[in-house]
């Protein structure tokens, strides 16, 4: 319910920063079910770029439910996962954890690059 209330006290507000500011908003707090209701609710096409930093924010924060959601939307793992973004995550976010130490972040990554490839 409070999710809900700072979403339509900023819904007056129908641009990307908003927008994006928004989906921040219901990654924190882990309600992809509002995002896809609320946020994407009409048929805005988003910049693939946009969905992009979008994704590399969702693997970032755990949020598989999102990085498909963004997929779904148009974004593509074809141009997202190109050398340069990947390099960025893996030396900015995936090696902060211990290179003999689990990581689901970057496990989910691989996996949503090679369910594309089926």
């Amino acid at each position: 319910a409070i999710l809900e209330a700072l979403l339509k006290v900023s819904a007056s507000e129908n641009n990307t920063e908003t927008r994006t500011h928004q989906i921040e908003l219901a990654m924190a707090w882990n309600r992809v079910d509002i995002a896809r209701n609320k946020i994407f609710s009409d048929a805005k096409k988003w910049k693939t770029e946009d969905l992009h930093k979008l994704m590399i924010k969702a693997l970032i924060k755990h949020r598989p439910g999102f990085f498909k959601l963004f997929l779904n939307l148009g974004g593509s793992l074809e141009t997202f996962a190109t050398e340069n973004n990947l390099r960025e995550l893996d030396e900015k976010h995936f090696n902060k954890c211990s290179k003999d130490k689990h990581n689901p972040v970057r496990d989910l990554f691989f996996w949503a690059i090679l369910q594309n490839y089926e």
